[in-house]
C-alpha cells in the first residue's frame, strides 16, 4: 500500500450552491480515477461531487460508501457504526450504498477479517475531518469561536444553548472552507456508537427480500458463465472436445480460462487452466459444463493429496526443524493429578 502524506490522503469535493450537499473522501492510491456520475454516492451530481465517501443532504441524510462486501458478517453496519461515530452523525439518519468497482476506492477484497483492522482509521480520519468543517461552518455563521461548538446527533451547537443547526443546514457553506489538518479524533471514553450492540442494518432487506446479492444483477442481454478448473493446483487442460457442450440450447460459447495469477497473464501463450461454457442463464451454462470432454495435465503435484500433505507435516513436526509455538499452562502436573486424559491432533 503507498504510504501518503495527510493532504494527499484527505481530499475533500463538493457542490456549492447547487443544494447537493458536502462530500467528503480521500484517494487510497495517487492515481486513483475520480468516480463518474453514475457511481452511487454521485447520483445526480456533476463530477466536482467525485471521489466522496461520505455524503451528507441538506435534507440533513449522511450517506456512507460502503467498499467491502458483506457477507453475514456485519460488515455495512460495523463500517458505518465507525462513520457515524466520529462524525457524530444521528443514526437514525445515516444511509449506505455499496461503492462501485472502482479505483478510487482502493483494495476492496473482503477477507481474513481485514475490514475493520484496514478501515478504522481510514474512516474515522475522514469522518472526524467533516465533523471539524461541520462546525467550522456553523460557527463562522454565528460569528463565534470554532472550540466553542460541539456536534451530536447531527446537530452543532453552541454552549449558550440558543444557537443550534443540523449538519445539512450547514453543508454548502461547509464546502467552501479550507481542509484541516490533524483534527483531533474521540476518545475511546467519548464513543456512543462504537461498542454498543447496534441493529444490523442489512437484517431487514435480508428479511423483506429487497437485499441485492450478486445473483440478483441483471444488465440487458447478460450472459452467464460456468468454469471448469483443473481440479489439481498447478495443472493445465492437455485436450478437450466442446460439441457435446455447444449442442445445448443456450450455450453460446466455450472459452479457454488462463491462470490470472500468472507472471506472464496479459500474453495469450499461457497455457489454459480450465474452460468457460457461457449461456443464456445458468442452468444452460451448468448443463453445457457437463457436458464438456475434458482430459486434463495434473503436472507436478498430480500425487500431492491431502494424506500427503498430512504425512509431511507430521514428519517437519517430528523433525530437527520443528518449534514449539505455544506453551501455556502446566500439562504435566494435570497428567499427574487427572484421572481422565484426552488426547487428540487438530489438522489445519
Amino acid at each position: 500500500m503507498a504510504r501518503l502524506n495527510r493532504r494527499q490522503f484527505i481530499g475533500v469535493t463538493a457542490v456549492a450552491g447547487a443544494g447537493l450537499g458536502l462530500g467528503i473522501g480521500w484517494r487510497l492510491v495517487n492515481d486513483a480515477r475520480k468516480l463518474t456520475p453514475a457511481s452511487p454516492l454521485a447520483g445526480n451530481m456533476p463530477p466536482a461531487m467525485s471521489n466522496a465517501w461520505i455524503r451528507i443532504t441538506p435534507e440533513n441524510l449522511v450517506t456512507i460508501a460502503i467498499s467491502r462486501s458483506e457477507m453475514g458478517q456485519g460488515v455495512e453496519t460495523a463500517l458505518a457504526m465507525i462513520v457515524a461515530e466520529e462524525l457524530d452523525a444521528d443514526w437514525a439518519s445515516v444511509r449506505t450504498q455499496w461503492a462501485p468497482a472502482d479505483a478510487a476506492y482502493g483494495n476492496q477484497h473482503t477477507a481474513a477479517s481485514s475490514s475493520i483492522r484496514q478501515m478504522w482509521q481510514p474512516l474515522r480520519e475522514v469522518a472526524g475531518t467533516a465533523r471539524h468543517m461541520l462546525i467550522a461552518a456553523a460557527a463562522q455563521m454565528w460569528n463565534v469561536p470554532a472550540g466553542d461548538c460541539r456536534a451530536e446527533n447531527s446537530v452543532i451547537m453552541h454552549p449558550d444553548g440558543r444557537q443550534t443547526t443540523t449538519f445539512g443546514a450547514v453543508t454548502n457553506r461547509a464546502a467552501s472552507l479550507p481542509i484541516p489538518v490533524n483534527v483531533d479524533l474521540k476518545a475511546p471514553g467519548e464513543f456512543r456508537i462504537v461498542g454498543r450492540r447496534m441493529p444490523r442494518l442489512d437484517t431487514p432487506k435480508k428479511v423483506d427480500g429487497s437485499a441485492v446479492f450478486g445473483w440478483d444483477v441483471q444488465i440487458p442481454e447478460m450472459l452467464i458463465a460456468a468454469i471448469t478448473r483443473c481440479p489439481v493446483n498447478g495443472g493445465r487442460l492437455a485436450d478437450y472436445d466442446t460439441s457435446d457442450s455447444m449442442a445445448i440450447k443456450g450455450v453460446h460459447a466455450v472459452v479457454e480460462v488462463t491462470d490470472p495469477y500468472a507472471p506472464s497473464r496479459l500474453f495469450s501463450s499461457d497455457p489454459p487452466i480450465g474452460l468457460a461454457v457461457v449461456a443464456d442463464d445458468y442452468w444452460s451454462a451448468q448443463l453445457g459444463k457437463k457436458a464438456l470432454k475434458v482430459t486434463w495435465d495434473f503436472g507436478p503435484n498430480a500425487e500431492f493429496d491431502t494424506a500427503t500433505i498430512t504425512r509431511m507435516l507430521a514428519e517437519w513436526a517430528a523433525g530437527d526443524n520443528a518449534r514449539t509455538v505455544v506453551d501455556r499452562g502446566d500439562v504435566t502436573r494435570f497428567q499427574e493429578q487427572s484421572n481422565q486424559q484426552i488426547h487428540a491432533i487438530y489438522e489445519a
